[in-house]
C-alpha cells in the first residue's frame, strides 16, 4: 500500500519476496488488493476478537503440539490460522515419500511434477469448433484462475521432455514394478494425446529441479526461508514503528496505546487496521520511513549464501559438476 500511495519508491526486499511467495496467506483468494484495503485486511482475519476469544481459538494448534510425536509433527503448518503453506519436502514427507499420495491440492503450480500432472489431464474436443478443454482438476483451476486458458496449460504441459530412447530405461522401470509395493509404483506419466511415456530417468529429473527449487533455488525455496529471522523482522519493523510514533505523539498511537478502548486489547492490530484506513497522513509517512530505514532482502533471511536460478541448476547436473555451493555454505551445517 505505501508503494501504491507513493510514500515509498520501491518495494522492501524480504516483504515484497513474502508476499510472492505466501500469496494464499496474506491476500484472501491470494489477490493483492489495490484498494478496499480494509476490507481486504478484514477479509482475512475477520472481525477484531477479544484476547479471550484468541486464546481460545489457537486451542486446537495447542493440542495438535502436544500430540506431536517428532519434528516433522511440530512444524506441520496443520493447526496454523493463516499459514498453511508446506514446502516441498514437507509436502513428500508428509506422503512418506510416494508419489500417488500426494493429492492435487498440495503440490505447487509451479512445480515440474505439477505440469506432469497437468499432462495427464483428460482432455475433451468440441465437435463443432474443435476446441479442446480441461477437466476441472484442482491444479486446472488454478492454473485459470491465474489467467491462463486451457490452450495455455496445454502448451506449457506440452514442453515436457519426450520419452527417453535409452533401452534400458523399460528394463528399470519394469524391475521397479515387480519389486515395488503397490503405492510406490511408478506408473506411466502420461496421456492419450502424449507421444509416450513420460519415463521414470526424466520423471526424476524433473523432481530433482523441484527439490532444488525448494531447498536453495530461486523459483520456490520455501524450505531455504529461515523463518525465525524473518519472524524477528517484521517484530523489529513493529516495534520501530511504534517508537517512531510515540516519539513524535501521533494522536492514532496516543489513542491506541494510552487510550482505554477495545482498540488497546490488541494494539498491533488497531494500529494496522487504522493505517490501512488511511486515517492519519503523518502515521503514514511515519510508516514509510521506518520501511525504508530497514529495508532488508530476502538473500538476509535464508540458510545459504546465495540461490541457485533453474538455468543454472540444470546446466550444472548436465555438465556433471559440482553444485557452486555446498554444507559449507549452510549457516547451520
Amino acid at each position: 500500500m505505501l508503494v501504491q500511495k507513493g510514500l515509498l519508491s520501491h518495494p522492501v526486499g524480504l516483504w515484497n519476496s513474502v508476499v510472492e511467495l505466501f500469496q494464499n496467506t496474506v491476500f484472501v483468494d491470494g489477490k493483492a488488493p489495490t484498494s478496499h484495503f480494509v476490507e481486504a485486511f478484514e477479509g482475512l482475519v475477520g472481525e477484531q476478537r477479544s484476547r479471550s476469544d484468541l486464546f481460545r481459538s489457537r486451542a486446537p494448534k495447542r493440542r495438535y503440539v502436544r500430540n506431536a510425536t517428532d519434528l516433522h509433527d511440530l512444524l506441520d503448518p496443520t493447526g496454523n490460522r493463516f499459514y498453511k503453506e508446506r514446502t516441498l519436502l514437507q509436502v513428500f514427507n508428509r506422503a512418506n515419500w510416494a508419489l500417488a499420495r500426494i493429492p492435487d491440492e498440495e503440490l505447487p503450480l509451479s512445480t515440474g511434477l505439477a505440469f506432469i500432472r497437468l499432462a495427464e489431464v483428460k482432455r475433451r474436443r468440441d465437435r463443432v469448433t474443435g476446441k479442446v478443454t480441461l477437466d476441472d482438476t484442482d491444479l486446472v483451476k488454478r492454473a485459470r484462475s491465474r489467467g491462463w486458458s486451457d490452450e495455455d496449460i496445454i502448451a506449457a504441459s506440452s514442453k515436457l521432455p519426450s520419452q527417453s530412447k535409452d533401452p534400458h530405461t523399460a528394463e528399470v522401470m519394469k524391475a521397479l514394478r515387480s519389486t515395488a509395493s503397490e503405492v510406490y509404483t511408478v506408473r506411466n506419466w502420461s496421456n492419450a494425446h502424449a507421444e509416450g511415456e513420460f519415463d521414470l530417468i526424466r520423471h526424476l529429473s524433473v523432481l530433482r529441479l523441484d527439490f532444488i527449487s525448494d531447498i536453495c533455488g530461486e523459483m520456490r525455496p520455501l524450505s531455504s526461508l529461515n523463518y525465525i529471522a524473518v519472524l524477528a523482522s517484521c517484530y523489529l519493523l513493529f516495534m520501530g514503528i511504534e517508537d517512531s510514533l510515540k516519539k513524535c505523539r501521533n494522536p492514532i498511537w496516543v489513542q491506541i496505546y494510552e487510550g482505554n478502548s477495545e482498540l488497546t486489547e490488541q494494539k498491533r492490530v488497531s494500529l494496522t487496521v487504522f493505517a490501512l484506513a488511511e486515517a492519519d497522513p503523518e502515521c503514514l509517512r511515519i510508516m514509510a520511513d521506518v520501511f525504508e530505514k530497514m529495508r532488508c532482502g530476502f538473500i538476509h533471511h535464508i540458510y545459504w549464501d546465495d540461490l541457485m536460478d533453474t538455468k543454472e541448476a540444470t546446466e550444472t547436473f548436465k555438465s556433471g559438476d559440482k553444485v557452486p555451493f555446498g554444507p559449507n555454505s549452510c549457516m547451520i551445517m
